[in-house]
């Protein structure tokens, strides 16, 4: 169930909740259409459980000594419908048990049909959510998404900064984000941009990946897909060129050992290009995140707009990589003639489609198939 926000976290303000009372066949409903662009499976969680890792894939694929960190269950349980104060809370809890969400709008009544399917599918979710929607211009925001839902406008966040650079709205997310933090109860803290469309799975996917991947310094990340307008295909956004992972160094493979003491393994790969308009963080990511001099870095390595959406990405990279982000992949078998191919649940739809659309042309981008990315 969502909660609103009434007031800024600054204030002290108190949430109330939605009052939008979703059957658990609706949720279920909206989870899959919501995937429905890309993602037919789900991820089932995780079970807690003892995990040693070992990290393997740099040039000499040297593998580094073993770590171990208690497995984290992705979901824990439905919704709760307690109110909670944002500033005051009680225990930290597993991966996706209460999350809180942050999404930027820059006034446009032009954007509000994205922003909608971007929210609803963030409303359908299994689990409780506290959302922000951060605007420029909260007051027409509260009106034009009043319909949405009962108690919809109080999802939205306004703010009294004067900004130098309109694109500078989409760092007043931090300061909700810090807010937000002192409340234990939130277990799980996501941004996105208004045109991201995040299904359940692959927060699902981010969450049983996260425990292999947070010891090792690593970012679970995603890539944007679009449908190609001559394929209709799922298309990358945001690569150029096709990865020979055979002879790309920049990936790993962790080893665990699963609940029944069985060693399995999964593969990750840096995407030259890691930018996705998303981050996903658990509470000690976050905290690590505060702590650094990237929480206010607005201009390198990229634009302000791709900093504010870029997580951690840069903050103490692990020895090889140009980034801490990382996404799974199948490596295949390519002697048996199964290609390597992207994990699904790492796809997330940018739903404007303005990169794979009839009027750009995908000249620079668009000019792969999501499951023709890699290969061996």
């Amino acid at each position: 169930m969502i909660k609103d926000i009434r007031d800024r976290l600054r204030g002290g303000c108190g949430l109330q909740q939605s009052g939008t009372n979703i059957p658990p066949w609706a949720l279920a409903i909206g989870a899959l259409v919501a995937v429905s662009l890309y993602c037919a499976l789900t991820i089932s969680p995780t079970p807690t459980s003892k995990v040693r890792l070992q990290l393997s894939g740099l040039s000499d694929h040297a593998e580094i000594a073993a770590l171990e960190t208690k497995g984290l269950r992705p979901l824990a349980s439905k919704a709760r419908t307690s109110a909670v104060d944002p500033v005051r809370g009680s225990n930290s809890g597993p991966l996706l048990e209460h999350m809180f969400v942050c999404v930027t709008f820059h006034w446009d009544v032009s954007g509000l049909t994205l922003l909608r399917q971007a929210v609803m599918t963030i409303s359908h979710y299994p689990t409780t959510v506290t959302m922000c929607i951060i605007s420029n211009r909260p007051e027409l925001l509260r009106q034009a998404i009043r319909e949405w839902g009962s108690g919809a406008d109080h999802w939205v966040c306004g703010t009294n900064q004067t900004l130098l650079d309109p694109l500078h709205l989409a760092f007043v997310h931090r300061s909700y984000m810090d807010q937000a933090f002192k409340n234990k109860d939130y277990t799980t803290f996501m941004y996105l941009e208004h045109d991201m469309n995040v299904p359940w799975p692959a927060l699902l996917g981010w969450a049983a990946d996260t425990p292999l991947l947070e010891p090792l310094g690593f970012q679970r990340g995603f890539y944007r897909v679009e449908p190609s307008q001559h394929t209709g295909l799922p298309t990358l956004t945001d690569q150029i060129g096709r990865i020979n992972i055979t002879a790309y160094e920049k990936k790993l493979r962790v080893r665990f050992r699963d609940e029944v003491d069985l060693v399995k393994e999964k593969h990750f790969v840096q995407l030259p290009n890691p930018y996705f308009a998303v981050w996903v963080a658990t509470r000690s990511q976050l905290a690590k995140f505060l702590r650094s001099a990237q929480w206010d870095v607005r201009y390198k390595p990229w634009a302000v707009r791709a900093m504010a959406a870029c997580g951690l990405q840069f903050v103490d990279v692990p020895k090889g990589f140009f980034s801490a982000a990382v996404v799974p992949y199948n490596p295949g078998v390519p002697q048996q003639r199964q290609p390597p191919r992207m994990n699904v649940h790492a796809a997330i739809e940018h739903m404007s489609n303005k990169y794979c659309s009839a009027i750009t042309g995908g000249q620079l981008h668009c000019t792969v198939a999501a499951h023709e990315f890699l290969f061996a």
